[in-house]
C-alpha cells in the first residue's frame, strides 16, 4: 500500500476476508502499481489470493448501440461519425468517453443532433475547463519530466523513450535524463506501462499537452 498504516489495515482485512466462508470478494482499483503489488508481492498478506481479471474496453460496436439508444430515447440524435470520432479518441477508456458524451446529450437536441463538430467543441470545453488544474500539475513538474510528459502525449504512446529516434525528434537531453525523468512520473503513474508502451492514462491531461505544447 501507499500510505503509511497502509499494510496493517490490509492484513487486518485479510483477516477479516478469510472468515467469511461463503462471501466472495471482487478487488477493484485504478492504481495498477498498487493492484499488482497487493496480489504478486510476497510481502503482502493478500498474496496469491485472488485470481486478476483486467477490464478490457467495451466493445465499439456495443458502445455506439449503447450511445444510441440513450440518444433515442430521449428524442435525440448523435450521428456515427460523432460516436465513433469520441471512441477512437480515447480508445475505449469509458470514463472519458462518457465525459464527452454527457455534454454532448446536453448540448444536443431534436432538431440538433450531435455531430463531430459539436464533439470537438465538447472536447475543447473539458479542456479548458481542467485547463488551470493540469497547468498547476505541469508546473510543479521538473524541466526533464516536462519536456518528456510532451513528447510522450504528442506520441500518444511510446515503446522506447531512451531510443535515439525518440530522443532526437523531441530534443530531449539524454537515455539517461529520460530514465531519471520517467522513474517518478511513473512511480505516481502519471505515466503507465502497458502493453509494451508507455502512455498518458489521463486522456484529457494527455491532450492538453499535445495541443497546448
Amino acid at each position: 500500500a501507499d500510505y503509511p498504516e497502509g499494510k496493517k489495515n490490509i492484513a487486518t482485512l485479510r483477516k477479516l476476508v478469510q472468515s467469511c466462508r461463503r462471501t466472495r470478494f471482487i478487488f477493484a482499483g485504478s492504481n495498477r502499481r498498487m493492484m499488482s503489488t497487493l496480489f504478486t508481492s510476497p510481502t503482502e498478506p493478500f498474496f496469491m489470493s485472488c485470481s486478476p481479471l483486467n477490464l478490457e474496453p467495451i466493445d465499439r460496436h456495443e458502445y455506439m448501440e449503447f450511445v444510441n439508444g440513450h440518444f433515442r430515447k430521449a428524442g435525440k440524435h448523435i450521428t456515427d461519425g460523432c460516436a465513433e470520432y469520441v471512441y477512437d479518441l480515447f480508445e475505449g477508456h469509458t470514463w472519458f468517453i462518457q465525459h464527452v458524451f454527457n455534454r454532448l446529450y446536453d448540448m444536443s437536441g431534436k432538431d440538433n443532433p450531435a455531430c463531430v463538430e459539436s464533439a470537438l467543441e465538447s472536447v475543447k470545453y473539458i479542456l479548458d475547463v481542467f485547463s488551470s488544474s493540469f497547468q498547476e500539475i505541469f508546473v510543479r513538474m521538473s524541466e526533464r519530466q516536462r519536456a518528456l510528459l510532451i513528447a510522450i502525449a504528442k506520441s500518444g504512446k511510446v515503446q522506447a523513450p531512451t531510443s535515439f529516434e525518440f530522443i532526437s525528434r523531441f530534443n530531449l537531453r539524454s537515455a539517461s535524463a529520460v530514465q531519471g525523468a520517467l522513474r517518478p512520473l511513473l512511480d505516481d503513474e502519471t505515466i503507465t506501462y502497458m502493453d509494451d508502451a508507455y502512455f498518458i492514462p489521463n486522456r484529457f491531461f494527455a491532450l492538453w499537452l499535445a495541443r497546448r505544447y
